[in-house]
């Protein structure tokens, strides 16, 4: 039986089979840290962002609309810890502001809910105005340690 496992081992290196630690590590990689207002984001479902100190991977799972025009927005947010593991245990919020204005909305913070499915929805998140909006998502742990993330935006009226 062990030389059977040894032989399983080796085939699998040779046949370039990735483990569960090297796909999450590759999706961490992967995953863009940087947005700016120099270069805003495109909109894509699913887009993968690692937090500021990489703590956690956030998956902007959709926008409800899509970001184009300035409207109430829905988004739903998925977190995940370094081993890829689904993290249901955060607080979550959202902070849109517009940066070259100096301003944000009101409430200046909108509280994430967490479904039974482990995601986190963002409800009415009022980007009113055209220009560049960034979208900073917070996510505060149980021991008060927190990490962030933002996506930017170039809306028009």
């Amino acid at each position: 039986m062990t030389a059977l496992t040894g032989l399983m081992t080796v085939s699998a290196l040779f046949l370039g089979c990735e483990t569960a630690d090297d796909v999450c590590g590759d999706r961490f990689a992967n995953a863009s840290s940087f947005s700016s207002i120099e270069t805003p984001d495109e909109y894509i479902s699913g887009v993968e962002r690692t937090t500021d100190d990489g703590t956690y991977l956030v998956t902007l799972v959709r926008s409800t609309p899509t970001p184009k025009f300035t409207d109430d927005y829905t988004w739903i947010v998925t977190v995940e810890d370094s081993s890829c593991a689904v993290v249901n245990d955060v607080h979550v919020k959202a902070e849109p502001t517009m940066p070259q204005h100096g301003h944000g909305t009101t409430p200046e913070f909108t509280e994430a809910t967490l479904d039974t499915a482990d995601q986190y929805t963002l409800v009415d998140m009022d980007l009113f105005m055209p220009g560049i909006w960034q979208i900073e998502i917070e996510v505060e742990a149980e021991d008060g340690t927190s990490d962030k993330v933002s996506w930017f935006f170039d809306l028009l009226g």
